[in-house]
């Protein structure tokens, strides 16, 4: 899933969260205008992702961009699809895509969702928009969906990783969740794509109501017997106009305390090191040389460009948002003729340095006080100190700020607290 988009106490919400006085309000601009501003720093756009928002039901938890796919019209999504990059390139947008060497992210919804015919023209028309020089792409699978057929066509396609939503290994967990799938499947579709030469990574979510640690950790260790290359760990949340959020007003569902959730995460890092995997991120943990390279394209706040409906992208000093839903997206782009951008962002300096203390802070890289601006880094050092104090922090030798096991379960507070 779309990084800048997971959630939770352990997952980050949006970049501007962050700031010790709240943040800094971005400049809006019209879309007419946003051109201009894109020229100014001659960005180059080397990561491009595709939201795909059709599942074949919604999840209870889920607060994405998603549709039921029965009787959804595909072509006419494609062909919106299509119209959207043409309305990015009259915008002097697409031209500034050269994605030598950069990412490809197809996400949802459930992009395996669509049949092979349908993969084989996306990825196709991808190939005719930005070439097929990726040094990573990656779709996110439901594990009943990972067929011989399907995975023939994404790997001729040109997709190089799959990201399989699993979720759990135990079936009344699965069906709590609204998952289709069972945890057999959740196996083979690992076992296949390995075996279909993809690298493989398994997300899992945790903090589910009714879930027990024995369960959790069951979980954690089965996923790490099909060893796939990369694994994410979700905390669990409550998104409004959910029906999970709908259910704990009724007492249906209760939430699972911050000490079982901080308890879960701790245990599973200790046994993902143990395994061999190493946490780059919050959320993220790799064997070496299997960090997703889109992932920290987020992280490292490179530019990426986003189509389709929700889809975010930030292009230098410039963000947007497309409109959240595939109907208002879909007749903003054809009927309209004009981008689906719901806003347009001008960020100023004290907003990129925010989202850089938290981003910076969610990494294992840490966060460079060099990055920052000469303006604010005294206050940031200030603050870090503080925490390096308290055995939430350390110092590295390049003089970046990286969080201690303690901290960083509490790495988006932290950032609020030394950010400008």
């Amino acid at each position: 899933m779309e990084p800048h988009l997971q959630r939770g106490a352990l997952t980050p919400g949006p970049p501007s969260t962050a700031g010790g006085s709240g943040p800094a309000l971005p400049t809006q601009l019209s879309p007419s205008d946003a051109a201009k501003h894109l020229a100014d720093g001659e960005t180059k756009i080397r990561h491009l992702y595709l939201h795909l928002p059709f599942c074949k039901r919604i999840c209870p938890y889920c607060d994405f961009s998603t549709a039921v796919g029965a009787g959804a019209d595909v072509p006419g999504f494609l062909k919106t699809l299509g119209r959207e990059a043409e309305l990015l390139g009259e915008a002097a947008v697409l031209c500034q895509l050269e994605p030598g060497g950069g990412t490809l992210y197809l996400g949802g919804g459930t992009p395996s969702w669509f049949g092979t015919g349908v993969l084989a023209d996306l990825l196709a028309w991808v190939v005719s928009l930005a070439g097929g020089e990726w040094a990573e792409a990656t779709l996110e699978m439901n594990p009943e969906h990972a067929d011989p057929d399907r995975l023939r066509v994404l790997r001729s396609g040109g997709i190089t990783r799959l990201s399989l939503g699993a979720q759990s290994l135990d079936l009344t967990v699965l069906r709590k969740l609204g998952r289709v799938h069972s945890p057999r499947e959740v196996c083979d579709a690992a076992r296949a794509a390995r075996a279909g030469g993809f690298s493989v990574s398994v997300d899992l979510m945790f903090a589910v109501p009714g879930q027990e640690h024995a369960g959790w950790r069951a979980d954690v260790d089965g996923i790490v017997g099909l060893e796939p290359d990369h694994i994410s760990l979700y905390n669990l949340t409550y998104e409004p106009g959910t029906p999970f959020t709908r259910w704990l007003g009724t007492g249906r569902l209760q939430v699972l305390d911050d000490d079982w959730q901080a308890e879960a995460y701790t245990w599973a890092v200790e046994r993902l090191r143990a395994a061999g995997y190493e946490r780059y991120e919050v959320s993220n943990f790799a064997r070496p040389g299997h960090a997703s390279l889109h992932n920290q394209a987020y992280w490292n706040h490179d530019a990426y460009l986003g189509m389709g409906p929700s889809a975010h992208s930030l292009l230098g000093r410039v963000r947007t948002a497309n409109l959240f839903h595939l109907k208002q997206w879909s007749e903003a782009v054809m009927e309209e003729g004009r981008l689906p951008w719901a806003s347009v962002e001008r960020l100023d300096e004290l907003v990129l340095a925010r989202e850089r203390v938290l981003l910076g802070l969610r990494t294992t890289r840490g966060l460079a006080i060099t990055a920052l601006p000469a303006r604010y880094r005294q206050e940031v050092v200030r603050g870090a100190e503080e925490l390096v104090g308290m055995d939430l922090a350390v110092w590295t030798e390049d003089r970046a700020l990286v969080l201690t096991d303690r901290g960083v379960l509490l790495a988006d507070e932290l950032a609020a607290r030394i950010a400008p």
